[in-house]
């Protein structure tokens, strides 16, 4: 089950679907979270003071019972109807039994969110950790077909749960540096240059190293060892460094006694399982997406710039998130793109070229389910 997990990497995102990195008896059962259930689990218990600098820290094995299931969006509604964030006090969706958040103590959220608050103040900024590229949720109807793209809404409470596991992770990492402990760290090289900004992909590696997207020089992924294996690993060499006599661990700690050379190539596999991943659900999404986008054909839609080559301008359709490609020769000179050339052309509107977040208006030509490919052409008046 070990070596299962090990190849596959990490649990895969579909629409309408997961392919679990564990088999569902764990990772739906007994290592899920379920509320009033007990769950043994590995915690890092943080304390921080006002303006979000940790005091303390410390790591261990626990007893855990959730109290309620939440979503991102039952999360935001309870703090949007907390006392806190009312001037009056009327019944509100806080006080009333039925909903997802009646079981726990009214200021939990409001107190969590302080401290996310506190924490996103002493952390650097990251504008690096977004691209701005939106994301899309699809909805399928009963047959699998999608009838909707809807752009992913993002919402404090997301802010709120990044900030904490953020938090975690960068404990975690710092405690495996300290112990050197044999662990994989999270690594994101900077973009050579800002038109490749977000291009660049964060891997794992044997030794921490500079995140750019996250401005930090230690970090690692430890929050979601049911579907990461990297986390899992983490978790083992944590374990079998600061609670040797744990034994719990007695059987289980190949992955926690690796040389430094078979780290290294468990981290490049994990990079490499990542990026199938990553592949195959962007192939369902333009799949999906190209299904869709039928009846809009000979429509004339907005495409947002992401990319520039000499060949072309990688595009992504506003509509869906899809990616597209405007090859050179079809475009006018007074929009055609900069690039890196030694010899850029001299006969150029500088106000005209075409840049990362230029928004243009195109023509859907064609679309192509089996492949998930769209053909563009640029409108006659593409700005």
């Amino acid at each position: 089950m070990d070596q299962d997990a090990r190849n596959r990497g990490n649990s895969v995102y579909l629409p309408g679907q997961v392919v679990p990195m564990l088999p569902l008896a764990l990772s739906a059962g007994v290592c899920s979270l379920k509320p009033g259930e007990d769950r043994l689990c590995v915690y890092i218990d943080l304390h921080i003071t006002a303006d979000g600098q940790r005091v303390s820290g410390r790591f261990g094995r626990g007893l855990m019972r959730s109290a309620a299931r939440l979503t991102y969006q039952a999360v935001q509604e309870a703090l949007e109807s907390s006392p806190q964030s009312q001037s009056e006090a009327p019944e509100t969706p806080a006080s009333k039994p039925d909903t997802p958040w009646a079981a726990l103590p009214p200021d939990l959220l409001p107190t969590l969110m302080a401290a996310a608050h506190a924490l996103q103040q002493a952390q650097p900024p990251h504008p690096a950790d977004r691209t701005g590229e939106e994301e899309f949720v699809v909805t399928l109807d009963a047959s699998g077909h999608p009838t909707a793209f809807t752009p992913r809404q993002r919402l404090p409470a997301h802010d709120l749960v990044a900030s904490f596991m953020i938090a975690a992770n960068r404990f975690a990492a710092e405690e495996l540096d300290r112990h050197t402990a044999p662990g994989l760290f999270r690594v994101h090289p900077a973009a050579p240059s800002p038109t490749q900004q977000g291009r660049q992909m964060a891997r794992y590696a044997p030794r921490p190293a500079w995140h750019d997207g996250l401005q930090l020089a230690c970090y690692t992924h430890f929050t979601s060892p049911i579907r990461r294996y990297a986390d899992l690993v983490n978790h083992r060499a944590l374990l079998a460094t600061l609670m040797p006599s744990d034994r719990a661990m007695e059987g289980r700690g190949e992955s926690a006694t690796l040389s430094p050379s078979a780290m290294h190539a468990l981290a490049g596999h994990l990079h490499l399982a990542e990026r199938r991943a990553s592949s195959a659900t962007q192939a369902c999404y333009n799949r999906l997406a190209a299904l869709f986008l039928r009846p809009f054909i000979g429509q004339t839609l907005r495409a947002c710039v992401t990319g520039t080559t000499r060949t072309g301008v990688a595009v992504t359709l506003t509509k869906t998130g899809t990616p597209s490609f405007l090859f050179s020769s079809a475009l006018p000179d007074e929009l055609r793109m900069n690039d890196d050339s030694p010899a850029p052309r001299t006969n150029l509107n500088p106000e005209a070229t075409l840049q990362v977040g230029t928004v243009l208006s195109v023509v859907l030509i064609s679309t192509n389910p089996a492949q998930g490919t769209l053909d563009l052409a640029l409108a006659r008046n593409a700005r």
